[in-house]
């Protein structure tokens, strides 16, 4: 079995979903089968995402106007800083 979208799983054919590990805050995964945290990839520079086991690119967020992230992968919206 193969986990779905927003997770992975260390080794291949997991009996159970529960096997399956949700991508960390801050990542996501957009396609089923991966086997690697590293699969998992960062929102990127600007956007944060709080949840994990998201799996899309639209589940980043965009700081509200006037901040942003200087980096990516951030997991709460409280990492968007001041714009100078």
């Amino acid at each position: 079995m193969d986990c779905g979208a927003g997770k992975w799983l260390g080794s291949s054919g997991a009996p159970l979903a529960s096997w399956c590990i949700d991508c960390v805050a801050g990542k996501y995964v957009d396609v089923p089968g991966s086997n690697e945290t590293s699969d998992c990839i960062d929102c990127s520079i600007g956007k944060f995402n709080d949840v994990p086991g998201s799996d899309d690119l639209s589940d980043c967020i965009n700081c509200v106007a006037g901040k942003y992230i200087d980096r990516p992968g951030s997991d709460n919206a409280a990492d968007c800083i001041d714009c100078a």
